[in-house]
């Protein structure tokens, strides 16, 4: 899994070790992934179907969304990935699913804006 999302170019953290990988982005989130096995003995094994979430990447504008979309066609080992951006009401965005079929999604969420850090700000 970090080998995929070292594909977005986030910056990793030097503390990362295979069991415990962190991307910690300039805007202030940070995405930890932990070893499957960590969580195992606690809650069984990974669920291969949709487990009731989406992780979402904002974007400040819809050619950041298509520019997006462009970028991650290319990954390696990407899943289900929408063939392209749809508009609606709320913005525009696609999904996909990462190697682990976690559901992301990356969007334009109209009225949304970010602050100096780049921290998404909800409508």
């Amino acid at each position: 899994m970090a080998a995929f999302y070292r594909q977005f170019g986030w910056p990793e953290a030097p503390s990362s070790v295979p069991e415990h990988v962190v991307f910690q982005c300039t805007n202030g989130v940070v995405l930890g992934l932990f070893s499957e096995t960590v969580y195992e003995r606690q809650f069984g094994h990974a669920a291969s179907e949709f487990r009731g979430f989406t992780l979402t990447i904002h974007c400040d504008d819809a050619q950041a969304v298509v520019r997006a979309h462009e970028e991650i066609a290319e990954f390696d080992d990407l899943g289900e990935l929408d063939e392209q951006p749809q508009q609606s009401g709320w913005g525009c965005g696609f999904s996909f699913r990462d190697p682990e079929g976690n559901v992301w999604d990356v969007a334009l969420k109209y009225g949304s804006e970010f602050d100096d850090r780049g921290g998404f700000l909800y409508p």
